[in-house]
């Protein structure tokens, strides 16, 4: 489909854009390389989870939310609200790509295990895209090998 608003620019499917984060981000993970790989996964955490919601599904991130409200109250601990979910959920991806002036130059987490949750919020949200609309947008189609090899190296995120 051509699209007359590019003039002369190149047009780009945005979730062609996302898997191809999420493909770079996993790459990254698997070379030790775990901040990019966090920025990179939450650009794609955020499109592909935005696609779900287009599908009426629910995202990861909303699984997340729905998880921590049943487990506080479960444990009969303070149930925070969505909002607060999403921030805790979303500190580390966001502090990396913001600093503001009232923010600390230093922050504290474990890259790998970060990087590791990202990515696999990233690619649940790849999942829950009804497959003929997740079909492998990438040219080599290596997306399929990719994920196969994220799921091995998992195995001590620590």
């Amino acid at each position: 489909m051509v699209n007359n608003n590019c003039m002369n620019e190149k047009e780009y499917n945005v979730k062609t854009i996302a898997i191809e984060h999420l493909s770079y981000a996993i790459k990254l993970y698997l070379n030790d390389e775990y901040l990019p790989a966090i920025t990179l996964a939450g650009a794609a955490e955020e499109i592909l989870g935005k696609f779900v919601k287009k599908e009426n599904k629910k995202n990861a991130l909303s699984s997340i939310i729905e998880f921590a409200k049943l487990y506080a109250s479960a444990m009969n601990k303070k149930v925070e609200n969505d909002n607060q979910i999403i921030n805790r959920s979303n500190k580390v991806r966001n502090r990396l790509k913001h600093f503001d002036s009232g923010d600390k130059e230093e922050i504290c987490f474990i890259p790998k295990l970060e990087a590791f949750l990202i990515i696999s919020r990233a690619i649940e949200n790849y999942h829950r895209l009804p497959y003929n609309k997740r079909l492998n947008y990438l040219p080599d189609n290596s997306l399929d090998e990719l994920l196969n090899k994220f799921r091995l190296a998992s195995t001590d995120v620590g």
